[in-house]
């Protein structure tokens, strides 16, 4: 028997046996969950109306949102709920009580994910976690400001919640097995940053822009942090973002300012690619320094954006589109995080008691001490794993969010989609019954990477957009830049035909973005030269036309590939 499929087994039989509440049919979400397993036509519905509801301001546009996603011929809404709207209109006494039980049930639904509007509301639910032996880090929800007065609030509820924290946890009474580490003490207050939400401006275009944009208000939050004894831990969000979130950690490990503080971490994500390289390169830059980080291992939560975008733009899908890659690659990431510990600190976040129970034996086999490990878990799920993994000697921790309904609404609807995926783990265990050992079966062994067949040659494919989230990209393209502006501040004639035609009179052209820099002079036209493009044009044309179309198509490959090889340039 291997460690793993030993200890997994451990952590079946020390589960409560209960189902968790988002699975239990006596409760709404768990209805909720029941029916969209069932039907994906209803949960397709379902989480569009969910994404809707925060906007919706009275029980008439709540019933009629109900009316417009669930009483169509196809739809198999529960009878319960459709008496209350097929028969009537969406202004009716019934479909306004009908319509104000979905919203008490949705706002329930939300407080089963999501602790409080803000750090003080969220208060109870923190201090409840922490008395049952459970840590957190909480997470204010909504992502991406597209102002600089955005940027600002969220700067200020960051400091709100660490303040706010801080002050609470001064009362606390210790608790051994949260509070204390090999290394020493563990802070009680932990909240995690999304580096997008401070920057308004964030784009991997400018990535020293970007940097600094963002430092300007992270760096306060952090200097706060310290003095406060919080950790802060940055959380990693889009492909886009992630050399950028990797490379201010970095930088806010080495300032000065901060004066080494030792309470930092970061996020990688399994799902991607790249995340076997990135999880070496980072150990080993901590090794190199001497520093001592946390790093929250996950599987990552935004695969079905990371694909679907990579398809629409062209370019290469960065996250693995088998479940067991995802799953092979998060063990083999705990690993090299294992391998490097005590510059590295593992924080285990999973739902899946293989990936858990992997990452344990690994670190048995290492002798990492159990309390020198974390698990991670989400807020309102795995219950029943918290309990086992509690048991074991290591310490638990939530990913708690708080905020508003809105944003929440986004967050709420990755959660249900993780709950009721076909190859969700936790919909395997308690709603699809899957025995122990088939759950417990070694990710790698088995799996197989599915493979694609090449674009046929014959079949046009646009060139993709520029990616600049790539380093190498970036650099060649302000290396053209630079080769460019150069050779600026010449003279352009015009081409009619074979012939090079050039004006007395001249026309400037100024870069839009920096109007005091002239690009070139160009010829002006006049109509008499328009005239001998078109009669031009006229003349060729029979030559063009009754050349065969598989030439005439080379012709214009052959441009395309031209126009590409000098892409950064032009």
């Amino acid at each position: 028997m291997s460690d793993a499929r030993k200890i997994g087994l451990e952590i079946f039989e020390a589960m409560p046996k209960q189902a968790p509440s988002v699975f239990r049919k006596d409760f709404w979400t768990g209805k909720v969950m029941e029916w969209s397993m069932r039907d994906e036509a209803f949960k397709l519905e379902m989480f569009r109306f969910v994404d809707v509801f925060p906007v919706l301001r009275t029980p008439e546009q709540v019933a009629g949102h109900l009316k417009e996603y669930f009483c169509r011929p196809e739809q198999d809404f529960p009878v319960w709920i459709r008496f209350g709207l097929e028969s009537v209109s969406a202004g009716s006494l019934v479909a306004r009580a009908a319509a104000s039980q979905i919203e008490r049930n949705i706002r329930g639904m939300a407080a089963d994910f999501v602790a409080g509007e803000d750090a003080a509301s969220a208060l109870p639910k923190l201090i409840a976690s922490r008395k049952a032996g459970i840590g957190f880090t909480v997470d204010l929800l909504g992502e991406a400001t597209v102002s600089e007065e955005e940027a600002d609030t969220y700067a200020a509820r960051y400091a709100d919640l660490i303040d706010t924290l801080a002050d609470a946890a001064e009362a606390w009474r210790p608790v051994p097995a949260l509070d204390d580490a090999p290394w020493g003490e563990v802070p009680r207050v932990n909240v995690s940053i999304k580096v997008s939400s401070l920057y308004s401006q964030l784009d991997p275009i400018d990535p020293d822009g970007s940097l600094a944009g963002v430092r300007a208000r992270l760096l306060p939050l952090l200097q706060r942090a310290r003095r406060r004894g919080v950790f802060v831990n940055l959380d990693m969000e889009q492909f886009a973002l992630k050399e950028l979130t990797l490379a201010l950690f970095r930088s806010l490990v080495e300032d000065p300012e901060l004066g080494g503080y030792p309470h930092l971490g970061v996020v990688l994500q399994a799902y991607l690619r790249s995340a076997r390289d990135d999880a070496r390169a980072l150990c080993a830059w901590a090794k190199r320094g001497g520093h001592h980080i946390t790093v929250r291992l996950v599987k990552g939560a935004y695969w079905d954006y990371e694909t679907v975008h990579a398809q629409q733009q062209g370019w290469p899908i960065p996250v693995f589109q088998n479940k067991w890659e995802s799953d092979a690659s998060f063990e083999a990431c705990a690993k090299i995080l294992l391998d490097h510990y005590p510059n590295v600190r593992p924080a285990i976040a999973s739902h899946n008691v293989r990936s858990i129970a992997a990452a344990l034996a690994y670190a048995e086999e290492k002798g990492v001490p159990a309390a020198a490990l974390e698990v991670q878990t989400l807020f309102g799920m795995a219950d029943a794993l918290k309990v086992a993994v509690q048991r074991r000697g290591v310490r638990v921790r939530e990913y708690v969010p708080v905020g508003e309904l809105v944003p929440g609404m986004a967050y709420l609807v990755r959660r249900l989609l993780e709950n009721t995926s076909n190859e969700g783990f936790l919909r395997a265990r308690f709603a699809g019954a899957a025995d122990p050992e088939t759950l417990l079966r070694d990710p790698a062994a088995g799996g197989r990477a599915a493979t694609s067949d090449p674009t046929p040659e014959s079949e046009f494919v646009n060139t993709p957009n520029t990616d600049f989230s790539v380093a190498a990209r970036r650099e060649s393209v302000a290396a053209a830049i630079g080769a460019v502006r150069g050779r600026l501040g010449g003279h352009v004639p015009l081409t009619i035909g074979p012939a090079t035609v050039d004006t007395e009179a001249r026309l400037e052209r100024h870069n839009p973005a920096r109007r005091s820099e002239r690009i070139v002079t160009t010829a002006a036209a006049t109509r008499e030269h328009a005239d001998q493009a078109i009669r031009a044009g006229y003349e060729a044309f029979p030559s063009w036309r009754d050349r065969p179309a598989r030439e005439r198509t080379a012709v214009i490959r052959r441009a395309g590939e031209l126009i590409e090889a000098r892409r950064d340039e032009l």
